[in-house]
Formats: C-alpha cells, sequence, structure tokens
C-alpha cells in the first residue's frame, strides 16, 4: 500500500512540473520494488527515464532506458518498442544523430511486426525519423518520412487533428530548407488552418507558423508582408509569454530587420532597441546578444548616414564580442568591416583600408566554408575599391581577380561577379586599355541578360586563386623556420597476463575478425579515438594525418601573406597587436619581417646554395641545401595544400598507434618499447583470483600468483622509463568523465580493463572493481599511474546475440572516451613543436609508402633504418630543415617520445636512430619466435633439433640469427645495430666460446647468451643429487631478497642474470630455466644462481680433492664473499629497472635445516664455537657453508669499512637524493664543485629533476671518487639547507665517525647521533 502511494505521489510530483523530487520518490519506489516484480520496475524505471529527459539528464536517462531494455526483453515487445523510441529520442537530444536513427529504425521495424505499418504508432516513430534526418540535412528522407506518417495520420485520424497539423508543418519545414517556397506556404497554410480550428487565436503553435511563413516572405524579399506576419506573432507571444521573454526580442529583432530591409529606418530603429532593452535586462550588457543589437542600430543609422553614431554602436558591439568570442571570430571580422565602410563613406581611405584589411586577415585565418570564402571575396573586394580611390590600380586590379574568382566558384556568372566586370572595366579605361574594357563591360551585360530571363547561375570550379607557387615557396620557408604546431599521435599499448582478453578487445577496437583465428599482433593501425575509425600506417591515409596539419599551416601563411603584400605594416602593427590574439598558425609581424628581408633573389640564391661536401657537420641555420630534395619535399606540401584548401580543419582529432605484442615478445623485449607519453591497456580475467597460479600456453608449471604477473606488467612499464622514473603529476580537469579516478595523475597512464567470458552484467563489474581495489592496495608505489574503469568486456567469440555486439561497442566506445581523455593531457600533445619535426615524420613515413620499407643502410637515398645522428643532420640539411645540433636532439627525442623513432642513447658508443619502429618489433617477433619454435615463416627453415638446441641452452649462434632475419635483407650495419640494441637493453649477452687453445672467435662464428628463450620444459634446473653423486660438493643455499619478500620480476632478473654472465664469462657458464651455472676462475668453484619467486638462492660447488678441502674453500668463499658481488649486481640492476618499487633493502638469508625457517646470514646467537638458529636453538648448518664466524667478529669493522667505501655504498644514497632535490639540484652542483658548464649539459639532456640530480650525482662520483665520498655529499646537502634529505639517508657507523672525525657535530646533533 505503501509503494502505491509512494508512486502516486511521485505522479503528481511529475504534473506539477517538479521533476527532481519526483525521480527521487520514483527511485525509493523501484528500490522497495521486489525482483521478481519484472513489470512495475518496467513501468517505474520508464518513468524514470521521462523524468530525466525533462531535466536533460540524458546520460542519466541513457542509462536507466538500457536497464528498462534488460526488463523489457523478459516481458514483450512492445515494452522493447518504448525503450527504443525513448533511446533514439534521448539520442536525438544529444545531437547523437546517427545511433538516434539506429534507435528509432529499430523501434519502426519492432512496431511493423507488432501494430503493423499503418498503425499510428508506426505513423509516429516515422515522423521521429524525419526529424532526425532533418537534423542532419537529410531533407529528401525526411520528406518521405513525413509524408508516410502523414498518409496514415490521414487515414486514421479526424481531418482536424492536431498530428496532421504538424505533419504540415514538418513537410513545410523541409521545403522551406529546400527552397521549394511555394509548397512550403502551402504546408504551412495548411496546418494554420487546423489549428486555428483546435486553438484559440493566441496559441503557441499558431504563432509558430506565423513566424515560419515570415520568414519564407524574407527570403523573397517580401519585407512589408514578412513583418505583418512577424507583429501577428509578437501580438501572441506578448499574451502567452509576456514583455522580457528571449522570444520577443528575436521577433522584435526580425521585425526590425524586414522593416530595415523594407526601409522603414525609424520603425526598425524603435523595434531594435526594444530588443536591446530586452537583451539587456535578460543577460547584462555583456553578452552577444546584445552585441548584435548594438550590430544592428549601427547598421540603421550607417543608412541613415548618421555616421558617427553608427561607429559608436559598432564599438560598442565590438568590445562585447572581444571579451566574449574572442578575437578569431568571424563576427569580429565583419565588425572591422563594417567599421570601414563607414571610414570609407566618410573619404577616410587609409582609416577604412586598415579596418578592411585586419577583417581580412582574420578572415583568411579562419576555416575555410562558403560562409567563410563569402566573407574573403568581400573582403577582396572593398580593399579594391579603396585602392582604385587612391589610384593604385595595378593592386585594386589584383583584388578584384581574387575576389571574382571566388565568386564564380562559389555563384557562377551571378549579379556580383558582372559588377566586379564593370569595376574591371573602369580600372582598364583608366590604365589606357579600351578593348579589355569593353570586353569587360560586355561580359558584365550578358550576365545582367541572362538573370533578367531568369537563368539560374551554376558555379564554376576553379584552381584555388590563393595559392600561388612563388607565394608558397616563400611560406613553406617561413613554416620551416619559425612556425608551431601540435602532435596528435601517441601510442596505445595492450598489456596483462597471458589469455586476458588482449587479442579480443584488439581485434574489437580495430575492427577485425573475431573469429579468426589469426592473434592481432602489431597491428599496425592508427585508431581515431574521435570516431573509431582505423588508419593503416603502411598507407597514405596515415601519413595525411601529419601532412594535413603541415599543409593547413602553410596554406593559411600564404593567405596571410597575399593580404599582408598591400599593408602598410607601420599602421597596421600597432592595431593587431592591440585586438588581435596572435596564434601559432601564422603570426603577421614575422611573415612581414621574413619576406621583406628574404625577397625573391635571396630566396633562389639559399636554394642554388648545393654545396655537396656533407663531412662537415652543419651549423648554421641556412646551412647549404639538396636542391632537388628541397624542391620536391616542397611541391610534395604544395600539392596537399591546394587539395587541403577548403577542408575543415577547425576540430582536432588525436589518434592512438594501436599495439599488441602477443606472446612473442617477452616483457624484457617490450622495455625497449616502453614510452612516458603513452597509454597502456592492462586486461585483467575478472575470474582470475588473487592467489590463483597464472599459467601460459608454454609454462604451466610457474608458481606466479596472478599479482605476481600484474606486477610483472607494471614493472615493465612504469618502472621501465629510467630516463623518466619520477614524473609530476597531471592535474585532471574533466568533470564529465564517467569514472573514479584521482585529482592528479603521472605518465605513464595504465587503465585497467575487465575480461569476461559471458555476458557482462553489474555483479561482473563489482567483482572486477573489487579486483582493482586489491591490485591498489599491493601496489600503493603505483597508485598515480593506475586509472580504474568500469569498462569490461564480453570476449566469448562464440557469443555473436544483438546484445553482446550492442555491449561490446558500448564498452569500446567507454574506452575510446577514457583514452582520448588522458591523450588530451598528455604534455607531449598539449605544446607546440617546431613545424619541421612534422616535415621530418611525414618524410620518414613517405619512405615507408613508396618503397614498403626505407632505404637499406648502403643505399645512398635517406631516410634509413639504422641512422647515425649525423646521418640525420644531413638528411635534415637536404631537406632545409636543419637549425643547430641541439635542435636536432630536441626533434630526435620528440619523436622518440611519441613512439615514432628509437632514439638509442647507450652507455658507450654513439648514439643511433631506429627510425622504423614497426621494423624492429617484426624482427624481434620474428627471431624470438624462431628461438621459441612457434609457427612463423622463419622457422620452417629449421630442424626441430637446433630450435631444442637452442631452447635447451639458451646460446643463440649468429649464423642461427642470420638466416632468420633473412627476409628483412639486413645489410651489415643493420644487423650490428640490432645486436648491440639487444646487448645495450640486457637481452643478450656475447659468449665467451673461445677454447683452452684460445682459438679466434671468428673462426666458430658468434654466440650469444639468450636467457630469456630456455623454457621449464627443455632445461628446468641443474639436478644437485647429480652433482653430489659425480664427486661435488654442494653448499646449502643462501637467499637474496627484499626485507618485504616482494617478487622479484622477470623483468629485472634476467638483466642481472645477463650483468653476471658478463662478468663470468667463460666456456664453463651455463644457462638453464629462471638460472645459471658459473664458474668463478680465481677462486676455483663453481656458484649456481636460481630465481625463486621472491628470491635468488645461490649456491656454490666444486669437485672433492686432495688438493681443496671443504675448510680452504670456505675460506675463499669467506674472503671473495661473491654473495656481496652478487648482491650488488642485483642492487644497481633493480634500482635502474624498477625505481619505484625499491620500497626496502636487501637482505641475505638461510634456511636452517632442522626447523625450516629462513635467517639473517648475521643473525645467530653469541656463543662463538657454533651458529645456532634463533628459532630451534639448534645448530644452523646451512651457515657455516657461508660465514666464518671468527672471522667474521675479527673483522666486523672491516666488513662495514669494506660496504662504506664500495661503489655500492655512496651511490645507494643517491636514488633518496635525486628523488627528493628538486629544484635545489642545481644548489647541489655547485656545492659539490659540479662547473657551470656542466650543468648546462645535464640540464639540457634530461627532462625532470631526479634524472638531472641522478646524472648530477654519478659524474661527481666518477670525476671526485674518495673513501670520504659520503661526507662529502653530507656536508653538501647542510651546505644547501636540505637537511630534510640528511634525515632520510640511513648512515652506517663508519659514515657518522667520518663526520664526527671531521667535526661536524652540528650534523650528527640533526640526526639525533651520539
Amino acid at each position: 500500500m505503501e509503494i502505491k502511494l509512494q508512486r502516486k505521489e511521485a505522479n503528481k510530483l511529475f504534473k506539477q512540473g517538479s521533476y527532481e523530487e519526483a525521480r527521487s520518490l520514483y527511485r525509493q519506489v523501484l528500490d522497495r520494488i521486489g525482483g521478481s516484480n519484472v513489470l512495475p520496475r518496467f513501468e517505474i524505471t520508464l518513468q524514470i527515464v521521462k523524468t530525466s529527459i525533462y531535466l536533460q539528464d540524458y546520460e542519466i536517462a541513457k542509462s536507466d532506458c538500457e536497464s528498462a531494455k534488460l526488463l523489457a526483453r523478459r516481458l514483450s515487445d512492445k515494452k522493447l518498442l518504448q525503450c527504443e523510441k525513448y533511446l533514439g529520442e534521448i539520442c536525438h537530444q544529444q545531437g547523437n544523430h546517427e545511433d538516434a536513427l539506429q534507435y528509432y529504425n529499430l523501434a519502426y521495424r519492432l512496431s511493423v511486426q507488432i501494430n503493423g505499418s499503418k498503425h499510428l504508432t508506426t505513423a509516429d516513430i516515422s515522423h521521429q525519423i524525419g526529424d532526425v534526418y532533418v537534423a542532419m540535412q537529410h531533407y529528401s528522407d525526411a520528406l518521405t518520412s513525413y509524408k508516410q506518417a502523414l498518409k496514415v495520420r490521414q487515414k486514421r485520424l479526424a481531418k482536424f487533428s492536431k498530428l496532421i497539423a504538424n505533419s504540415y508543418f514538418a513537410i513545410g519545414n523541409v521545403y522551406s530548407c529546400e527552397r521549394e517556397y511555394k509548397l512550403a506556404i502551402t504546408n504551412f497554410q495548411e496546418s494554420l488552418a487546423i489549428r486555428h480550428k483546435l486553438f484559440e487565436n493566441n496559441h503557441l503553435l499558431i504563432a509558430d507558423c506565423y513566424e515560419r511563413l515570415a520568414q519564407i516572405c524574407n527570403d523573397q524579399c517580401k519585407f512589408h508582408e514578412a513583418a505583418s506576419l512577424f507583429e501577428k506573432c509578437l501580438k501572441i507571444y506578448l499574451v502567452v509569454g509576456g514583455k522580457t521573454n528571449f522570444d520577443v526580442a528575436q521577433l522584435y529583432r526580425n521585425i526590425g530587420l524586414a522593416k530595415f530591409d523594407n526601409g522603414d529606418h525609424g520603425e526598425a530603429l524603435s523595434s531594435h532597441q526594444k530588443c536591446l532593452e530586452i537583451c539587456i535586462n535578460i543577460y547584462g550588457e555583456e553578452h552577444p546578444n546584445v552585441a548584435m543589437s548594438y550590430s544592428s542600430l549601427a547598421s540603421i543609422y550607417y543608412q541613415q548616414e548618421e555616421y558617427q553614431q553608427a561607429y559608436d554602436m559598432f564599438r560598442k558591439s565590438l568590445d562585447i564580442n572581444l571579451k566574449v568570442l574572442g578575437s578569431n571570430h568571424w563576427i569580429i571580422a565583419d565588425t572591422y568591416h563594417n567599421i570601414g565602410n563607414i571610414h570609407y563613406n566618410q573619404e577616410k581611405c587609409s582609416d577604412a583600408l586598415k579596418m578592411y584589411q585586419v577583417a581580412m586577415f582574420m578572415r583568411l585565418k579562419q576555416t575555410r566554408n562558403d560562409h567563410i570564402r563569402h566573407r574573403i571575396a568581400d573582403s577582396y573586394f572593398v580593399v579594391a575599391n579603396v585602392y582604385a580611390k587612391q589610384s593604385k590600380y595595378h593592386d585594386a586590379l589584383e583584388m578584384f581577380l581574387k575576389s571574382v574568382s571566388i565568386f564564380q566558384n562559389l555563384y557562377g556568372e551571378s549579379n556580383i561577379v558582372a559588377i566586379i566586370y564593370q569595376k574591371i572595366a573602369e580600372l582598364y579605361d583608366r590604365d589606357g586599355r579600351a578593348d579589355d574594357a569593353n570586353d569587360m563591360r560586355s561580359r558584365a551585360s550578358e550576365i545582367f541578360d541572362r538573370l533578367e530571363h531568369g537563368q539560374i547561375p551554376t558555379p564554376i570550379q576553379t584552381t584555388s586563386p590563393v595559392i600561388v607557387e612563388n607565394d608558397y615557396f616563400k611560406a613553406y620557408m617561413i613554416a620551416t623556420i619559425y612556425e608551431e604546431c601540435h602532435s596528435d599521435c601517441t601510442r596505445l599499448t595492450f598489456i596483462g597476463p597471458s589469455d586476458s582478453g588482449k587479442n579480443f578487445i584488439v581485434k574489437l577496437l580495430t575492427k577485425q575478425n573475431l573469429t579468426s583465428p589469426y592473434v592481432a599482433e602489431n597491428t599496425e593501425a592508427m585508431l581515431d579515438l574521435s570516431t573509431g575509425n582505423i588508419f593503416k600506417q603502411k598507407t597514405d591515409d596515415y601519413r595525411k594525418i601529419v601532412g594535413k596539419k603541415i599543409a593547413a599551416t602553410m596554406l593559411s601563411i600564404t593567405q596571410q601573406m597575399e593580404s599582408q603584400y598591400k599593408m602598410e605594416e607601420s599602421s597596421l602593427s600597432e592595431l593587431i597587436l592591440s585586438k588581435i590574439e596572435t596564434v601559432p598558425e601564422a603570426n603577421p609581424t614575422i611573415i612581414s619581417s621574413f619576406t621583406s628581408e628574404y625577397d625573391e633573389n635571396r630566396l633562389e640564391e639559399r636554394i642554388s646554395n648545393t654545396d655537396t661536401n656533407l663531412n662537415a657537420s652543419p651549423s648554421t641555420q641556412y646551412a647549404s641545401v639538396d636542391t632537388r630534395r628541397y624542391l620536391d619535399t616542397f611541391n610534395d606540401f604544395m600539392q596537399q595544400s591546394l587539395q587541403l584548401c577548403d577542408a575543415d580543419n577547425s576540430q582536432r582529432s588525436y589518434y592512438s598507434n594501436v599495439w599488441e605484442f602477443g606472446s612473442k615478445i617477452s616483457w624484457n623485449l617490450r622495455q625497449l618499447f616502453t614510452l612516458r607519453n603513452s597509454i597502456y591497456i592492462l586486461t585483467l580475467d575478472i575470474t582470475e583470483a588473487t592467489n590463483q597460479t597464472s599459467a601460459t600456453n608454454e609454462e604451466r608449471t610457474t608458481l606466479n600468483t596472478f599479482l605476481d604477473s600484474i606486477k610483472e606488467c607494471l614493472v615493465s612499464v612504469l618502472d621501465g622509463h629510467c630516463d623518466d622514473a619520477i614524473s609530476d603529476p597531471i592535474q585532471v580537469d574533466d568533470a564529465d568523465l564517467d569514472v573514479g579516478i584521482y585529482e592528479e595523475f603521472a605518465l605513464p597512464v595504465v587503465i585497467f580493463v575487465g575480461f569476461h567470458n559471458d555476458c557482462v552484467t553489474s555483479d561482473t563489474v563489482r567483482i572486477f572493481n573489487n579486483l582493482t581495489e586489491t591490485i591498489f592496495s599491493t601496489f600503493p608505489q603505483y597508485s598515480r599511474h593506475i586509472i580504474p574503469s568500469d569498462v569490461v568486456f564480453n570476449c566469448n567469440p562464440k557469443d555473436t546475440s544483438s546484445y553482446a555486439i550492442e555491449q561490446r561497442e558500448t564498452s569500446c566506445q567507454a574506452l575510446r572516451k577514457l583514452i582520448q581523455h588522458f591523450t588530451k593531457l598528455m604534455p607531449v600533445l598539449q605544446d607546440c613543436v617546431p613545424i619541421r619535426w612534422h616535415i621530418l615524420l611525414s618524410i620518414l613515413h613517405k619512405s615507408v609508402i613508396n618503397d614498403g620499407c626505407a632505404c637499406s643502410s648502403n643505399s645512398s637515398n635517406f631516410p634509413r633504418r639504422v641512422m647515425s645522428v649525423h646521418e640525420v643532420e644531413e638528411l635534415l640539411q637536404d631537406c632545409g630543415l636543419f637549425r643547430s645540433d641541439q635542435d636536432t636532439c630536441k626533434m630526435l627525442q620528440h619523436l622518440h617520445d611519441l613512439g615514432e623513432i628509437l632514439y638509442v642513447k647507450p652507455d658507450y658508443g654513439k648514439e643511433y636512430i631506429i627510425t622504423q619502429v614497426e621494423w624492429l618489433a617484426k624482427i624481434f617477433q620474428v627471431l624470438f619466435a624462431s628461438a621459441f619454435g612457434q609457427k612463423a615463416d622463419a622457422t620452417r627453415r629449421f630442424s626441430f633439433t637446433r630450435i631444442t638446441k637452442i631452447k635447451t641452452d639458451g646460446i643463440m649462434k649468429e649464423s642461427h640469427i642470420t638466416n632468420v632475419l633473412r627476409e628483412f635483407s639486413l645489410d651489415d650495419k643493420e644487423k650490428e645495430a640490432i645486436l648491440q640494441l639487444l646487448e645495450n637493453y640486457n637481452i643478450i649477452c656475447p659468449r665467451n666460446n673461445a677454447n683452452a687453445n684460445n682459438e679466434s672467435v671468428a673462426a666458430a662464428g658468434r654466440e650469444y647468451f639468450v636467457p630469456i628463450i630456455i623454457t621449464p620444459n627443455f632445461k628446468s634446473k641443474i639436478d644437485i643429487g647429480s652433482l653430489n653423486d659425480a664427486g661435488y660438493h654442494v653448499s646449502e643455499s643462501l637467499y637474496i631478497q627484499f626485507e618485504d619478500n616482494s617478487y622479484i620480476p622477470d623483468v629485472i632478473f634476467y638483466p642481472f642474470l645477463i650483468s653476471c654472465l658478463r662478468k663470468w664469462n667463460n666456456l664453463e657458464a651455463e644457462l638453464f630455466y629462471r638460472g645459471a651455472k658459473l664458474f668463478l676462475e680465481n677462486d676455483l668453484y663453481y656458484l649456481l644462481i636460481v630465481k625463486e619467486r621472491s628470491k635468488i638462492s645461490l649456491r656454490y660447488f666444486y669437485k672433492k680433492s686432495t688438493n681443496l678441502s671443504d675448510e680452504l674453500i670456505k675460506k675463499l668463499v669467506w674472503k671473495s664473499r661473491p654473495q656481496e658481488l652478487i648482491q650488488g649486481r642485483f642492487f644497481d640492476t633493480a634500482k635502474k629497472y624498477m625505481p619505484k618499487s625499491m620500497n626496502s633493502s636487501l637482505a641475505n638469508y638461510v634456511k636452517c635445516s632442522e626447523c625450516g625457517q629462513f635467517l639473517n646470514l648475521f643473525s645467530f646467537t653469541e656463543d662463538s664455537r657454533c651458529k645456532k638458529c634463533i628459532y630451534c636453538g639448534k645448530t644452523a648448518k646451512s651457515m657455516g657453508d657461508w660465514i666464518n664466524l671468527e672471522a667474521y667478529r675479527i673483522e666486523l669493522n672491516k666488513v662495514i669499512a669494506f660496504t662504506s667505501r664500495s661503489t655500492a655504498d655512496t651511490r645507494r644514497h643517491f636514488f633518496t637524493v635525486a628523488k627528493e632535490i628538486g629544484i635545489d639540484w642545481e644548489k647541489l652542483a655547485g656545492a659539490l664543485g659540479i662547473h657551470c658548464n656542466e650543468t648546462s649539459v645535464i640540464d639540457a639532456e634530461n627532462k625532470n629533476y631526479y634524472n638531472k640530480a641522478n646524472q648530477l650525482l654519478e659524474k661527481w662520483y666518477t670525476q671526485n671518487y674518495c673513501l670520504k665520498a659520503t661526507y662529502t655529499l653530507a656536508c653538501a646537502l647542510d651546505h644547501i639547507e636540505r637537511r630534510d634529505i640528511l634525515a632520510k639517508l640511513k648512515f652506517n657507523s663508519l659514515e657518522l665517525s667520518d663526520l664526527k672525525t671531521a667535526g661536524r657535530t652540528d650534523i650528527l646533533e640533526r640526526l639525533n647521533w651520539h
């Protein structure tokens, strides 16, 4: 009973217009209705949808309507029909006409199926479809739909029906849009007649008919009739709506315009003044409608030749519009133009010219459409009139010709064209060209005659008059020197555990066949984030994305130059600076200075300078260029500009380069392609429990938990940016984003997306959110990078139901919206960069399109796939794009940040560039697919025996690499660069395969250790039992791990293993799955390294003999302490590859052979005769293999000294200092005695404070190494008053003693040391 009363009260509130209260009450009713009561729940949900539509909360309405749709499927098709109609209405109101049409068509088909085609419901939907077509300007389709609805209504309803009147009105509106005025008037009159029968004379629907008839009369130049009809409409509005309604103000404006056009200036003035009063009362003084009223009053004063009043009104209008519209709006240009008209009529030609030129300059900058092109032509026309009045006949003729060319293109041989021909004839007369003048007059007369006989002119297609090759050449030079624009594309990479739906979701986004067995790896697809359209990189479409931006900019410069040639620079500059915002696309001051400084002779002189000595590094801004290449580049963009001159470039688009590696490339290899300025999509299988084993196709026995695999992903993409380990937060300012995100985030961004093999429900989303929260709490160090979402995909390829398809499309749209949001916020896309950088990018992509791939290194043509920095500078020089070495480095770094190239800066050797990143990724895929034995074309050339040996030994021969990559036609330089790249990123390590006779490596061919290719199925570990049987003594294990026992990712372990192989590289070295056997030649024993999830296990073993006793080997182990060397290498690797996860220090543990507890290597009892476990009290034999207790007690201070004076100790403070120092890093450089020149180099090479400080500290330590380096660093921090950092450093006792000895008790007091 209470539910009925609440529902009744909600209905009452709805009828009263209290929609917010009604919706709240409806939701209370809905919550109280049981889940089994489907029909009541459906009815209430649909009522909530209606309420939200009235409140214009369309997204909420859409969401509730989708819920109602789910209920309707359980009821009947009639209920489903209602939902489809509401969804169509919502999308129509939102302006999403394509979706609205789709929903209405579904509703129409359902209605025909349920009710038949001649039912009123079907007619209503047909009428609504017509409304959508009108909004889309598809008038013929709209007319068909409206007439279909009218036909049914006429048969089903009485003659004088409101719906029939509405149909006539809608049909009249379509005819009016198509300028079929007779048919429009007929239909409006039919609608008016019916509405007169149905309603009182003062009804708003009758006023609508009057207003539309008045507009038609206006279009037909029947201004008196139009004014009369507008006045009838006004009387109704004054009765119904009051005197301060906006519609009343608009009607006064329309009456004023009609009176003005009819010549009744006095009455027009009165109407516009009433309109102004109402607008000021509604909006206040500063509003576009108020400015419009001032402008209308100015036009009347202008016609009455009251120029001062007209000028004052235009100035008021201009001042308001500059504040509310900005300085780049076409209305601002129109106002300047109108002020120019006033000056012209006052015989102030100089002032008129200034105003006309400002208007023309602004119009040339605006997006090109017929509306703007008409105004540009008008500007040319009035400027020509001024020049003619100033007796500058040649300049006037040039401007008239430009004007007539545009008008012909727009309207054909029309009245304005004939008028211009007459103007040109007058100029010819004054120039003594009588024949040409007569020809112009004859052509004008012919046009007037054709128009008098009712012949309608047709537009004439002409080549764009605003592009002249010589001018465009200058524009190209200006663009390459001065102009800047944004980048619009960044990389979108899918990551996640195996079998987590990455491949399926990529196929969905890139519109591939979902049932295809092929993997969507490295799709080479560009995703338009606004529309969802796909561009292929290997087609010209992708290059057009870059080329359109470049060509549009240079086209804008060309057009402005044409206007500026005739401007008086001194008088214009002050006005432009005061009234016009300088935009990157075209700086007028730069254009003026450039065109005056570099005339045609200078330009040709520069091009003709073809100095061929390219060995010297270019050093000046205007270095010599390759004439052919320079002109080819110029002509290329000129042709694009000719094609794009009328394109709409106002809407900026964002694109994502979609990457998904599949299973062919390990996490270690993927680090080569990780970017800070990238978005990563981490896919999660929501059915995966956080403690469940995550098994891959090749690795079913792994012990990694689900969270371990997530950490592997996060470390590889977030910690993998060695140069950008610490990033500043970026503010999130989009309140419309429908996901719960933090107020700030850091790059790179990782968006969590769910994967499910069934229908996605609210429970599915809840489970996904719980899983996300678990990951958040487990890895708090990544909280600023992780972006949660409610996006969950149904990834069951067998589910092809319409509901699943619709759900996937909704998920794709939500994901694209989220990606676009964060793409827009990326600094690399927000900052403008020189346009020559984009030109270089376009050149690189053109080489791929034309040749299939870039030129190989032995070719004389650029660009090559592998290039040195010097070769890039030669390419830039040839194309006239080179500025300086520093500019080149910045350019390469920017393209690297976008993922367009790979800019390799090795620790040693020269820098080089991979210009085709996709080509490199394909090489790695093929190379390691062959090693893993996957089905690839390259694999088929090799026997199973060879593949098995590679996967067993982890050793890859150079001959194998050469054969696998034969299809890529690599030359020696490219192959060496790829191998060097793999070495730099610690993927491979050259094997020292010289035998005892010291035979050369070349004789046997080079071999490489590749630990990542070994799989557990082939060689999981070394059998310890077999070693004992073979007469070896094997020690107990010593474990290296983080104190918080956190998981050690493979992305860190394998580079660490490579560093150990480089240290102990001999024929005895042997690899196995996640481990290695190393021979320490100087110490006469072997070392086993094994990864065991969160620990690295060490064992040593040796061949038992009379010369090597157990005690001797233990003393050697104690003396050399291999665990410290191993731990130091692991620490350096972890610091480099996962700085964000270094939350705890490393420690050494052994396992008690009695109780199984793990013991710190130095945590034992004080009994000097034995080593006892602190847990069970029994002798811990495992400690005896790694520590000599007596020697330890004697040498404890030496151990501390060794630790503090080793390279690892002072440098262990560098991470904390670099992380905390911030802007004070330069002060620290001064305190440490680093020269300012070196500081400038560090500043230029790095982007954030962490990188700058870290490089500074490393350079200082290398140059000034001493035993008391920590002491010097502590004093420097104290000197610059960064004692907060001192408090965070963990000094050992020797370091503190150094401070005490040096008398720095002040620092010791701050550290609370006694």
